[in-house]
């Protein structure tokens, strides 16, 4: 066998490939009915085994006593510029408030667009800038509105740009539009600077696409090679290896090869 230099380049760009940046966004799971204790460290948050108060590096709370923190330097801007936002009323369920020391609450309210159903909208963009921990949790809280059919059909989180994947959870079900607020878990991992992802939404029955809050955290969890990683890179080590193989065959002057 012998090598070519279409052999080596291959071997090379399975190499390079392998050890290739790119972010991976997951679906974790969803808490239902549990939103409105995002803040509270006595509510266990079942989907990431843990009774951790949500929003400790960043978080984001629409209505009229709504607003943005962000205490963690790895996420330079959230934003919801040219999103329409409802204010809550009576209706709307008393959650966390994330100001408070002592366990108050406040009215919650919605990021409002109107997409129409099963059309999708950006509700929120989000860029990230040096130092970012290996992964990052999302949290997104839906169903804390006074009629259950504003709520959207589906939540998508993906990059903007880059090759990053993208994770959706489908929201169309029954659990989701019983008027208790819900937290839907996104992990995004493989973060570098001025990387930009975006938070979208379909709209529900009702047209609109409405979030309610948003949180992130710092993952305490060692990186994990993604699959395609793993697979280019084990392609690579065999290619190499029959090329080994390749130079050390020799034939005998009977004709056979050793």
């Amino acid at each position: 066998m012998r090598v070519t230099p279409f052999m080596l380049t291959t071997a090379a760009a399975l190499i390079f490939a392998a050890g290739a940046h790119a972010e991976l966004v997951t679906y974790v799971g969803t808490d239902f009915d549990t939103g409105a204790n995002w803040r509270n460290t006595a509510d266990y948050k079942g989907v990431y085994g843990s009774y951790s108060e949500l929003g400790q590096d960043a978080w984001f709370v629409a209505g009229a006593s709504g607003s943005t923190h962000i205490s963690a330097s790895y996420i330079s801007a959230i934003s919801t510029a040219g999103v329409s936002v409802y204010p809550g009323n009576g209706g709307y369920v008393m959650i966390d408030d994330p100001n408070s020391t002592t366990g108050g609450l406040i009215r919650s309210g919605t990021l409002n667009p109107n997409p129409g159903t099963n059309s999708s909208t950006v509700e929120m963009t989000i860029t990230f800038g040096a130092n970012a921990p290996a992964l990052v949790q999302v949290a997104v809280m839906i169903d804390n509105l006074d009629i259950a059919n504003f709520n959207p059909n589906s939540v998508t989180f993906s990059q903007v740009g880059g090759s990053g994947t993208a994770a959706t959870a489908v929201t169309t079900g029954a659990s989701y539009f019983n008027r208790s607020p819900d937290l839907m878990y996104f992990d995004i991992a493989g973060i570098t600077s001025g990387d930009v992802f975006k938070l979208s939404a379909t709209g529900g029955p009702n047209g609109t696409a409405t979030v309610g809050a948003v949180a992130f955290d710092t993952a305490a969890t060692t990186a994990t090679p993604e699959p395609g990683t793993v697979v280019l890179a084990a392609a690579a080590i065999i290619l190499v290896l029959l090329m080994n193989r390749a130079n050390k065959t020799r034939v005998t002057d009977d004709g056979s090869q050793i």
